[in-house]
C-alpha cells in the first residue's frame, strides 16, 4: 500500500479519465514494485492483459459515447471480481491489465476465465440493445526470486499470450510462463512441503475447494523467525546467520543454505509456510465450512509432526541480550 501511495505521488496522470482506473504509467511502476516484493517473499507474479473483442463495431454503430460506456462498464466489472491485493488498470485503448501478486500459472488462468465470464454475464444496454462484452486474455507468470525477470519481459510475455488467445478464438485465455525448468523444480519442491498439498494428499479436501477457500491474505512471518519457531534454529545459530546476512549482504535463504545452516527440505518447507501460512489456511477452511474446528486442529498437528516442527514460540533472549533477527533481505528487524 505504501508503494502505491509513493507511485501516486510521483507519476503524473496516474488515473485514466474515462474509467477512473490507474493508467499504464502507474501499472509499469506497480509491476516493478510487485517483482521486488516477490523476490523478498518467494512468491510468483502474474500479469493479465485483456483485449475487448469487437469494440470497434460498437463505436461504428452506436457512436463513441457507447464505446466509452462499454469501457466504463468493463472497469467496474473487473474491479468487483478480483482479490483485494490485485490491481486493475486501463492499459490503453480497449486493453485492460490486471496485476496478480502471489499467484501461479493455474491461478492466473482461473482469474482470466472468471473475468471473461463476469464480463459476458453483464450485458451493457446500448440504446435498447444488450451488448455482451467479450474479451481475450493473455497471462504471464514469473518467479522473480528464483530467476532474473524484468517488468518489460513480463509485459512482453502477457502481450504474446494475449495474441495467442485472440488467434484461438473469442473469449479465450492463453498463459505464457516465464518459469524455466530449474525454477519449476524449485516450485514443485516448495509446493510438495505445503500444508495444502498435505491436506489434498490425505483426501481431506480437493485442490479446487482449498483454492476457493483461500484468499492469501494471512500474515507472513519472516523466514528466520519461522525457523526458530519450528525449532530448527537455536538462538546462537540465528545470531550467526544474522551476522552472515549482514556481513555478506545475503538473503536468509542464501545464508541458511550453507554447511552450518538448514537442510534443503527445511528451506523449501519454510518458503511453503511463508507463502501459504498453515494456521491461516486452516482458519479459512473452518470459516467456509470445509473443515470442523476439531478436524483443522488435528490436521495442523499432523502436518507439523510430518515436517518435524514444533509450534511453540522460540526462547526469548537472555537478560542483557538483544535478539538479532534479520528479515529475508538481510535487514535488522526490531
Amino acid at each position: 500500500m505504501l508503494e502505491r501511495a509513493v507511485l501516486a505521488s510521483l507519476v503524473p496522470n496516474v488515473r485514466d479519465a474515462l474509467t477512473g482506473l490507474p493508467s499504464r504509467p502507474y501499472l509499469t511502476g506497480a509491476v516493478e514494485a510487485a517483482l521486488r516484493r516477490a523476490r523478498r517473499t518467494q512468491t510468483a507474479v502474474g500479469l493479465l492483459i485483456l483485449d475487448l473483442d469487437e469494440l470497434q463495431p460498437v463505436n461504428d454503430r452506436f457512436g463513441r459515447a457507447a464505446g466509452d460506456a462499454v469501457l466504463r462498464a468493463v472497469g467496474t466489472q473487473l474491479r468487483s471480481h478480483i482479490r483485494s491485493g490485485d490491481l486493475v488498470t486501463r492499459a490503453g485503448g480497449d486493453e485492460f491489465a490486471v496485476l496478480l501478486p502471489d499467484t501461479s500459472e493455474e491461478g492466473a488462468r482461473l482469474v482470466g476465465e472468471r473475468l471473461i465470464r463476469a464480463l459476458n454475464r453483464q450485458p451493457v444496454d446500448l440504446v435498447g440493445h444488450a451488448y455482451r462484452i467479450g474479451s481475450s486474455v493473455g497471462a504471464a507468470v514469473a518467479l522473480p526470486w528464483a530467476s532474473t525477470v524484468t517488468g518489460e519481459a513480463l509485459f512482453a510475455a502477457a502481450d504474446q499470450a494475449m495474441s495467442l488467445a485472440k488467434r484461438a478464438g473469442k473469449c479465450r485465455v492463453a498463459v505464457r510462463s516465464l518459469i524455466g525448468e530449474a525454477e519449476r523444480r524449485i516450485l514443485d519442491a516448495v509446493r510438495e512441503q505445503s500444508f495444502r498439498t498435505f491436506l489434498v494428499r490425505r483426501n481431506r479436501v480437493t485442490a479446487r475447494r482449498v483454492a476457493a477457500a483461500d484468499d492469501r491474505r494471512g500474515s507472513r512471518m519472516c523466514l528466520q523467525r519461522l525457523a526458530r519457531r519450528f525449532g530448527w534454529l537455536n538462538r546462537e545459530q540465528a545470531v550467526r546467520l544474522a551476522q552472515t546476512q549482514r556481513r555478506e549482504g545475503k538473503s536468509f535463504i542464501e545464508a541458511a543454505a550453507g554447511p552450518d545452516g538448514l537442510e534443503q527440505r527445511q528451506l523449501w518447507t519454510l518458503i511453503a509456510c511463508r507463502q501459504d501460512p498453515p494456521e491461516f489456511l486452516a482458519r479459512r477452511l473452518v470459516r467456509t465450512g470445509i473443515l470442523s474446528v476439531a478436524d483443522a486442529e488435528s490436521e495442523l498437528a499432523a502436518y507439523y509432526d510430518r515436517i518435524g516442527a514444533r509450534t511453540a514460540e522460540p526462547e526469548a533472549p537472555r537478560e542483557g541480550e538483544s535478539e538479532q533477527i534479520m528479515d529475508d533481505r538481510g535487514h535488522r528487524k526490531s
